[in-house]
């Protein structure tokens, strides 16, 4: 029997797992499996406690000052909402299905496509839909222009994006992958231990990231519209006009939201729901992540949400309509930068150079807020060792930490499946179809 002090059972055990798939990556047993919420199990009887899981699992944290600097050439600016960066950027790509298809304006898979036909990558490690439960995460390496337009949008669910990487450890050639911050943390372990790996690895491209959402909230969502009974060809994460709001495709090819999929009058986005399935279907170990705007990728890219105030200066940028789909993109490094260029002057992406002082308020406010929410958790939690986290924390104001607290009120009813999923029902029920309604009305006006 496994020592499970020497392996990731205690990690998954005490909740601190993010379903980043470093570790299934990494056993050179394979004797690390993914259950049916995206969670790695150890098979105990096979482990032989050689640890190499628990050195590439970014569950107890990363030396992230240390890579930072390595990274930057400059020290962790903890004041900083963004990071650092060499250029900030609106995009799209130029084509108008690659635009439509894509998260934001597209940029991502236009970007990938450019540099798979120019053989700069031959392929990229992507999330795309399981086949059983299709709101579910599971990646794949995407080999041609066709897998990388069919693969999602945004899931918003725990996704073991690394898990793959087993897949091009012995192959030629260099490839591409998009993460959320915490995989590109654990990504940063597994290079420094497995050279085959690191050569493998052209470019990072994180993804901005509040938080992932437990598989299991989508399974409630399925269940209480019917659609667990319907045949499923495809699951849009994010459909329509940006924010956009998922749908289905069925196999007859109709579209339905998933959203209370009978009602006309009004149509949550995904914006709406996710702002209340963060505070009850959040990771534990997302409590403690401060990085939501992937600060150790080559390529950061999030929505463009900005306050209609912070462009009143700015013509050019203040009559963009972003309905119409733009991604926010941040370059930090010279690789990074090197295939921006590349890209543009194949004519896949169109970009906007954004001033720093513009760029530094784009989604100031959650990144703000994710960053005040680790240093509370981190703080109270105590026990756990996360490594040089705790050198992150500034000295916070009483009055900042007494906003924090009310914050992360409702954060305590993650840990209470019961109460949570009793919550969900309800916001899915017509009380909550008029909750949403009202919550998007406040949002337009706080525009």
């Amino acid at each position: 029997m496994a020592n499970k002090e020497n392996n990731i059972k205690n990690i998954v055990e005490s909740k601190l797992c993010n379903s980043c798939g470093a570790c299934i990556a990494s056993c050179p047993f394979n004797i690390i499996k993914k259950d049916n919420d995206n969670i790695p199990r150890v098979s105990e009887e096979n482990c032989i406690n050689c640890g190499i899981c628990k050195q590439v699992c970014q569950g107890t944290g990363v030396d992230f000052l240390r890579y930072y600097e390595k990274f930057h050439k400059k020290p962790y600016n903890m004041e900083t909402t963004l990071g650092d960066y060499q250029g900030a950027y609106l995009s799209f790509a130029n084509n108008d299905n690659i635009r439509q298809k894509g998260t934001s304006g597209g940029f991502i898979k236009a970007f990938l496509v450019s540099l798979l036909e120019t053989s700069k990558i031959q392929g990229a490690i992507l999330i795309s839909s399981d086949e059983k439960e299709c709101f579910k995460a599971k990646a794949i390496v995407a080999r041609s222009k066709e897998d990388i337009l069919n693969t999602g949008k945004s899931k918003y669910s725990r996704s073991l994006t690394l898990d793959v990487l087993k897949e091009i450890e012995n192959e030629s050639g260099k490839f591409a992958i998009v993460g959320l911050p915490c995989q590109i943390q654990a990504l940063w372990k597994i290079r420094k231990l497995n050279p085959k790996i690191n050569n493998r690895i052209l470019v990072t491209i994180g993804l901005f990231c509040h938080a992932q959402v437990e598989v299991v909230a989508k399974r409630i969502i399925f269940k209480k519209f019917g659609l667990d009974k319907l045949n499923i060809k495809e699951y849009i994460s994010r459909y329509g006009k940006h924010p956009g709001t998922p749908h289905v495709r069925l196999e007859n090819d109709d579209i339905i939201p998933v959203y209370f999929p009978k009602k006309k009058f009004f149509r949550p986005t995904s914006h709406e729901v996710l702002n209340v399935m963060y505070h009850l279907y959040t990771p534990k170990r997302c409590m403690y992540c401060f990085d939501g705007a992937s600060e150790l990728a080559d390529i950061s890219v999030g929505d463009p949400w900005f306050k209609k105030r912070d462009l009143k200066n700015f013509k050019d940028i203040k009559n963009i309509n972003f309905n119409d789909g733009y991604s926010f993109v941040l370059v930090r490094s010279d690789i990074g930068n090197e295939l921006i260029n590349f890209a543009f002057e194949n004519n896949a992406i169109s970009i906007k150079e954004l001033p720093k002082e513009i760029a530094d308020k784009c989604n100031k406010k959650m990144l703000k807020s994710k960053k005040l929410r680790a240093w509370y958790f981190i703080k109270k939690e105590g026990k756990v060792d996360f490594g040089d986290y705790e050198k992150l924390i500034p000295n916070l104001s009483q009055e900042k930490l007494l906003k924090q607290r009310i914050s992360n009120i409702f954060h305590i009813l993650c840990f209470y499946p019961s109460i949570r999923n009793f919550i969900l029902k309800i916001l899915l029920s017509n009380f909550g179809y008029i909750f949403l309604y009202i919550n998007n009305l406040k949002r337009k006006f706080k525009k």
